[in-house]
């Protein structure tokens, strides 16, 4: 049959359309066409109003090959034309087959072509998509007899040969939205796959497995979002975060506010925990206590900007290398989570500089610690280290904070005294010193030298922090701590300590915090505490010690309190409890403006409290109970008073009611 487009009318045949019954639900009707000895007569299968449009066939969704000439059917030679038919694919209930048209052998040209029913000869990697066809096609479609040559050209499904009404849906688990693809061919998502495995390798084999969380948020960002707008980086990380939020099941977290929402009026910035520069890129997450859960996936590295990680007291479970690996992230806060190891591997071009794991189940440093190489600060409190503290740790020349607070750690913490710039060390609450009657794996145990005058850490003078309470270190205060010139916050606080308070000690200019209770000091309080002008904090309680049978162990603090003492403008707390200190308050006490807490419990105070204890208008706890004090209250005392305590004592008169 030879088709004039241009003339819109048959040269030579007549065309019948033959309906051929299907054998199943998923066939499509075929076309036939008729020889020419057919009577030109007969009506055309769909006759149409508009006879000058030519007939549109397309078994291709929007991809429309070309070919060099108009392709014409040829049949036997009709002697009388007939009206033009219009060629016409009916609407197939089951999209999943093309049309078939087959034409019968004549004896015209073998260029002469047929459509073809045959399907692709591979499926797809991208899901189906239907496609209408093209209302004015650039070309004439080739027909062919012959299977397509290039089955990734065509999607996996032919598609009807009338277009669908909606587009096909994704799968309904595809995180907060279904992805709806386009009318676009889904070759189209193949470049964002690629970027996709480029940066994250080891995701690629599920980023082709449909129910794979990796798939399904790469869909979710190339069609339900605002893709084509985005930049390469903003399309990562969508994808990384998407994926974050699916592996730690973000649908159970206790906030996930606005998360995988995206809207004219929502973005990324939005969501719960994520803080944003500049350029809408993410530099923060913060999702403490949420009931995060799982382990952080590989696809999280993706993201090109995030320098801060806060996901303490949530359920983690471990620390995964990835992190290291992402060359922006600076802090990584794992405090709680029941981390068990640190990996044995990190990458060296790391760029953490601070590194939280408290409160898990570490039961050892690994030399790989080393490799982050600008780590400054490191927290491995209430874990359960053992033994002493690696010989290598000497070589962290950039650490400037240590905390390893509660576990199970021995030795002189010589390692510690060898790093070039650590200022801050906390070691409260271990078996430094003395002996331990019940170590953490059973039976008892002798550890070095408890003598704190004895320890390698007093050593380092670059110190500001050192807090070595609860270590069973014995023997005196040692006069080196005097030399320690940058010694901010020192903390002494129940061990084994006796003797006197080095005067000298009061003259580190810097000194803030000193803590000394629970000893068996027996000392003075010299008059040089005035000269600590930046003290803020200081206390000695429980220091008077006794046997069982009432013999004296130690007096604690004794004598009056100085004169000097109102010099410390600075002073916020004074904490005596348990000493024998004796006389009586001094008059001039309200001078002290900052005082917000004064304990002066179980002592030998006498007198009555001063008047000017009214002038301290931050004082919220009062205790002097325990003493010979009398006489009456003062009528107004701080309106910030939240403790008071007096009992004990021989006063008189009445309660203020103000």
């Amino acid at each position: 049959v030879g088709v004039d487009r241009g003339l819109n009318h048959i040269d030579k045949a007549s065309i019948l359309i033959i309906p051929v019954p299907t054998q199943s639900p998923t066939s499509e009707p075929s076309l036939s066409v008729a020889p020419s000895d057919y009577p030109s007569s007969l009506p055309s299968a769909q006759p149409t109003n508009t006879p000058s449009a030519p007939p549109s066939i397309s078994t291709m969704p929007s991809i429309s090959p070309t070919v060099t000439s108009p392709p014409t059917l040829s049949a036997a030679p009709s002697s009388t034309p007939s009206q033009q038919p219009t060629l016409s694919t009916q609407p197939s209930s089951t999209p999943s087959m093309s049309p078939s048209i087959s034409a019968q052998p004549t004896s015209s040209p073998s260029e002469s072509p047929t459509l073809s029913s045959q399907p692709t000869a591979e499926p797809s990697l991208s899901p189906s998509l239907s496609s209408a066809p093209s209302a004015t096609p650039s070309a004439s479609p080739t027909i062919s007899t012959m299977p397509s040559a290039s089955p990734s050209a065509s999607p996996s499904t032919s598609p009807s040969a009338s277009p669908s009404s909606s587009p096909t849906s994704f799968p309904s688990s595809a995180p907060s939205v279904s992805a709806q693809p386009s009318s676009m061919p889904s070759l189209e998502i193949e470049p964002f796959r690629t970027m996709l495995k480029r940066a994250s390798p080891k995701s690629a084999e599920r980023l082709h497995r449909e129910r794979a969380y990796q798939c399904k948020v790469m869909m979710w960002v190339y069609y339900e979002t605002d893709y084509d707008n985005y930049t390469d980086e903003e399309r990562l990380q969508l994808w990384a975060l998407g994926c974050f939020f699916e592996a730690t099941l973000g649908v159970d977290w206790d906030d996930n506010s606005n998360w995988m929402m995206i809207s004219q009026n929502t973005t990324v910035c939005d969501w719960y925990g994520l803080t944003c520069n500049e350029i809408g890129m993410v530099t923060r997450i913060e999702l403490p206590q949420n009931h995060v859960q799982r382990n952080i996936p590989v696809e999280f590295k993706v993201l090109p900007s995030l320098q801060y990680l806060g996901l303490a007291q949530n359920s983690i479970g471990r620390l995964d290398s990835i992190l290291f690996e992402m060359y922006t992230l600076e802090v990584i806060d794992l405090d709680g989570n029941g981390i068990e190891t640190i990996p044995e591997e990190i990458p060296i071009r790391n760029q953490v500089k601070e590194l939280y794991l408290a409160g898990n189940r570490i039961r050892e440093i690994p030399e790989s610690i080393l490799m982050l190489s600008k780590l400054e600060v490191l927290w491995l409190w209430t874990n359960l280290l053992e033994d002493t503290l690696p010989e290598f740790m000497s070589k962290m020349s950039n650490l400037v904070e240590l905390d390893l607070e509660d576990n199970f750690l021995s030795g002189d913490l010589w390692p510690a005294a060898e790093m070039q710039s650590l200022q801050h060390l906390y070691v409260f609450d271990n078996i430094m010193g003395g002996e331990s009657t019940s170590g953490f794996l059973g039976g008892n145990t002798t550890y070095a030298d408890g003598d704190l005058e004895s320890s390698p850490v007093l050593k380092c003078s670059s110190l500001k922090s050192l807090d070595m309470s609860t270590n069973y270190w014995y023997g005196t205060i040692p006069t080196k701590l005097t030399t320690m010139a940058n010694m901010e916050e020192l903390y002494l606080e129940d061990n084994e300590l006796s003797g006197i308070i080095p005067p000298e000690i009061f003259n580190l200019r810097n000194l803030h915090t000193l803590f000394l209770g629970t000893n068996y000091l027996s000392s003075l309080l010299p008059s040089e505490i005035g000269n600590a002008r930046s003290l803020k904090s200081f206390h000695a309680e429980n220091n008077y010690r006794e046997m069982d049978n009432g013999r004296l162990i130690s007096k604690g603090i004794y004598g009056q309190l100085p004169a000097t003492m109102l010099n410390l403008k600075q002073l916020e707390e004074l904490v005596l409890d348990n000493n024998y200190v004796e006389g009586t308050l001094m008059a001039e006490l309200g001078t002290l403006e900052h005082l917000s807490r004064l304990r002066l419990v179980l002592n030998m105070l006498e007198g009555p409290i001063p008047s000017s204890i009214q002038n301290l208008a931050k004082l919220k706890d009062l205790h002097l109970w325990g003493n010979y004090m009398i006489g009456t209250l003062p009528n107004n005392l701080s309106l910030e008073l939240e403790r008071l305590q007096l009992h004990d004592n021989s006063f008189v008169g009445t309660i203020p009611t103000e």
